[in-house]
């Protein structure tokens, strides 16, 4: 199931979701509308596939942040 919604998504996100930190996976699917409770109870696997499913799904707008990484993305919601 992973390797199907990752390989919907272009490279560049596909690697920026593989190299966020377990906290940024959390912050952004809170920020998706996850429920807190099941987002804290997630092992790092399951965080990257629920948020590769969001992005897959046409989620949040993903963008670069300002002067970061150009790995790093965060959400606009």
């Amino acid at each position: 199931m992973w390797v199907l919604h990752m390989e919907s998504l272009p490279k560049e996100i596909q690697d920026g979701i593989r190299k966020s930190s377990t906290v940024r996976l959390q912050a952004n699917l809170l920020k998706a509308g996850y429920d807190e409770r099941q987002v804290e109870a997630m092992e790092r696997t399951q965080l990257i596939v629920e948020w590769a499913q969001v992005l897959a799904d046409g989620g949040p707008v993903v963008e670069k942040e300002q002067g970061s990484n150009p790995l790093t993305y965060c959400i606009e919601m």
